[in-house]
């Protein structure tokens, strides 16, 4: 499942429609009292039987990521998608993304959020003009610079002077 970094949604579906048409793509049985909890969980409690049109920016990435939890799928690629929600969605979705490693799901998450990524990933690739480059385990970078941002300024920032 990818989730972009925009919020285009088909604004003429529900909350529900939305979810259930996604399921059925994916060939996942959804019920109604999950995506309900999923609601109520991202403070949006009932939205799930209006339009996506009178969704606010907010709310259109967190039902896109409710989907990604809810639909389980293998690989969840994510794209910059947590910008935009508010602080209680961004811890939610942490714990949902920790679940998900737990059940043996994969998340790829494109960002350059870093506080984002040193609580959530296991490893790290910079692309950088396009190209992949250095690949480093988050444990290992922790050990050796202390947090992304000095890895980042340490290994790239001097390297390009």
């Amino acid at each position: 499942m990818h989730i972009g970094s925009n919020d285009d949604m088909p604004i003429f579906l529900t909350g529900w429609e939305y979810a259930s048409t996604l399921a059925r793509l994916y060939g996942v049985s959804l019920e109604y009292q999950k995506l309900a909890m999923m609601f109520e969980h991202f403070g949006m409690g009932g939205a799930e039987h209006r339009l996506i049109e009178s969704y606010s920016h907010g709310m259109k990435k967190k039902m896109q990521l409710g989907c990604a939890f809810l639909l389980k799928r293998p690989l969840t690629i994510i794209d910059e998608t947590l910008n935009g929600i508010d602080i209680d969605a961004w811890y939610t979705c942490i714990n949902e993304f920790h679940r998900m490693r737990e059940n043996g799901l994969s998340i790829l998450l494109c960002s350059h959020d870093f506080a984002l990524l040193e609580k959530t990933a296991d490893s790290l690739a910079l692309l950088r003009n396009g190209y992949m480059g250095q690949q480093v385990t988050l444990t290992d970078l922790m050990d050796e610079y202390g947090g992304i941002a000095e890895w980042y300024r340490t290994t790239l920032l001097e390297e390009a002077s």
